[in-house]
């Protein structure tokens, strides 16, 4: 018959190890699952604020091309003249640089000079691709603008979830002088 000792009571060495691996595993998985979601909460929120952004600029640019004439478009420039303010405007999508500029010429509703690479960036270097479809108008229809912006938590890395597709269609009002 085994008789247990009761004047030593406690845990063993092994049981303490035992239980002190147990915990650190289990404060491991914790701490890098709090790790991950902080990360995402940030990834996040910019991607939030770059959408914004862009967001904002391309209501600002729907805002123009609504009072003007395109006199010129491709894939990643549109040039139009403004009616409402009486000049020139082009914009276009800076692929190096991941971002939105404008450009502001002279000129009349027929033809528009600007000054070579004296763009402002209108957005922060957050697009990872930008296009511009333009319908002019003509006789028997109403023209119209489509912009669509790929907004990326990253612009040198913009593939995978961590983008956001935005696009907008406007219609020009073709405002005369």
């Amino acid at each position: 018959m085994f008789v247990k000792n009761k004047k030593y009571k406690g845990f063993s060495l092994i049981e303490m190890i035992v239980a002190i691996f147990v915990f650190s595993l289990i404060m491991v998985i914790v701490i890098g699952t709090f790790i991950s979601v902080v990360n995402l909460r940030k990834k996040t929120k910019t991607i939030q604020q770059n959408t914004e952004n862009a967001h904002f600029v391309m209501e600002q640019m729907a805002k123009t091309l609504r009072t003007s004439s395109i006199l010129e478009s491709t894939e990643t420039s549109i040039q139009a003249f403004d009616y409402s303010q009486t000049q020139c405007i082009r914009y276009n999508y800076n692929a190096d640089l991941h971002t939105l500029q404008s450009e502001i010429g002279t000129g009349s509703s027929s033809e528009c000079t600007f000054t070579d690479n004296d763009y402002v960036d209108m957005t922060s270097s957050a697009i990872g691709a930008a296009s511009f479809v333009a319908v002019k108008s003509d006789s028997d229809t109403r023209g119209k603008v489509t912009i669509a912006l790929k907004v990326c938590y990253d612009s040198n890395d913009c593939t995978g979830v961590d983008r956001v597709n935005i696009q907008t269609t406007v219609s020009l009002r073709d405002y005369e002088e």
